[in-house]
């Protein structure tokens, strides 16, 4: 499937019959975006597309993947797309804008009236940058994901990310919504600490939860007991932010 969403065209997956009134929307990983620390990929797309095996575990009846902007496009779909898009931008404005133009669309064609937010990795970043700015989300969900973009940059000592949007400085909008954050125990690019800042800057009170999981690290082992215990049934999807 592809979303037009703007400035960009995302490609997508809709698990057959997902019509429902609550949509479990994954975002993927930064995928392929660079080579090494210093050198872009001409494209991003991912070689494990971890954030799709999660979708395709999920048991709920609506479930939509989403790819991030210039993954598995081409031609005219690909506009837009330079390495800015995936590297320092990869949360603009524009990026989360349209990303969340896509999900509009997927409601549209789901029938759905709320969303579940799951974003892995960098997807955890911009679904929660979207999650600040939308009113139907009714749970947000990462995994591994570096909430805090700056304290990130620099635990690796790596350039800011010039250009984009920083999920810290929506903390207040975030403060109503009930999330999870999952993390590995053995991660050393996005470790806990990360995401405790981010947590740090929540309102309170705040319905948002850390858990670390023991022997995961950032590949491993997301897709082999998705989705886990934690997120077992107990909403019942009703009620707005």
């Amino acid at each position: 499937m592809r979303f037009d969403g703007g400035d960009f065209v995302l490609a997508g997956f809709a698990k057959p019959g997902s019509a429902s009134e609550l949509l479990s929307v994954y975002l993927e990983t930064d995928g392929n975006a660079w080579i090494d620390w210093y050198h872009p990929s001409s494209d991003p797309s991912p070689l494990d597309p971890t954030a799709l095996r999660l979708a395709l575990k999920d048991p709920a009846p609506g479930v939509v993947y989403l790819a991030r902007p210039c993954q598995f496009v081409a031609a005219d779909d690909a506009r837009n797309c330079e390495p800015g898009a995936w590297t320092r931008s990869r949360f603009s404005e524009r990026v989360v804008a349209a990303t969340s133009r896509a999900i509009d669309a997927a409601k549209q064609a789901a029938g759905a009236r709320q969303v579940r937010l799951y974003g892995v990795s960098g997807g955890g970043v911009l679904a929660a940058l979207i999650a600040a700015r939308r009113t139907d989300v009714v749970r947000l969900v990462t995994v591994a994901a570096p909430l805090d973009t700056a304290a990130w940059t620099r635990l690796h000592r790596v350039s800011p990310l010039a250009g984009s949007l920083e999920p810290r400085q929506s903390a207040a909008a975030l403060a109503a919504l009930p999330q999870i954050h999952f993390v590995g125990a053995n991660d050393e690019i996005v470790p806990a600490s990360v995401v405790q800042s981010f947590l740090a800057a929540l309102p309170a009170p705040v319905d948002a939860r850390l858990i670390v999981i023991p022997g995961y690290d950032h590949e491993c082992c997301w897709a082999d007991a998705w989705p886990p215990r934690e997120l077992q049934p107990r909403e019942s999807g009703a009620g707005t932010r």
